[in-house]
């Protein structure tokens, strides 16, 4: 039998417990909150995340699945061990790592520095040309891309990109070690 906790104080916590004889369970949710109020942490032991048209800084994490994020107020961490990143439409990023899937993002605001991370997949990152900061990007097997930025590079080579857009600020620093790296302005 599986047992599913729902506990409503000062946070919303929805916890699935099953017992280990149990192999194959699969429970899916779907959560709506009331406009205005803020997600913080949203935590999944195998399976995807979606987050759509919520307000907060949520910090979203899964083992085994994807993450896609649309529409936040707020500036969005994300964290999967095996599973591909999409974050669109958001205030700003905090940290975006995967070990092995693509991270695909907007970037359009940047107040701190800032990691996007994956070991085994590709980085494609679309960022409004407005943003001033220092950019590194290194890759061991994959190639690094930019299209349409004003990026100043001090290096640039293959695998590897230093730079500055608008005079620098924040330093954005990204990494893969089996995959390609594309900037692009954000349209």
């Amino acid at each position: 039998m599986v047992e599913i906790f729902i506990d409503i104080a000062d946070i919303l916590v929805i916890e699935t417990l099953h017992p280990s004889e149990v192999k194959n369970v699969t429970v899916n949710y779907e959560v709506k909150v009331p406009d205005g109020v803020l997600v913080s942490v949203i935590d999944c032991s195998n399976g995807d995340i979606s987050v759509n048209q919520v307000h907060g800084t949520p910090k979203l994490t899964t083992s085994n699945g994807d993450i896609k994020v649309i529409e936040v107020r707020g500036a969005v961490s994300a964290r999967s061990s095996n599973g591909d990143l999409s974050v669109t439409n958001v205030d700003g990023l905090e940290h975006l790592q995967t070990s092995n899937g693509n991270i695909e993002a907007e970037l359009t605001a940047l107040n701190d520095d800032l990691e996007i991370m994956t070991s085994n997949g590709s980085i494609e990152l679309f960022i409004s040309p407005d943003l001033a900061m220092e950019v590194k990007a290194n890759t061991s097997n994959g190639a690094i891309s930019i299209s349409n930025l004003s990026l100043e590079t001090t290096l640039q080579e293959q695998t590897a990109l230093s730079g500055t857009m608008n005079e620098g600020g924040p330093m954005l620093n990204i990494a893969t070690s089996n995959g390609s790296i594309a900037l692009t302005q954000l349209q």
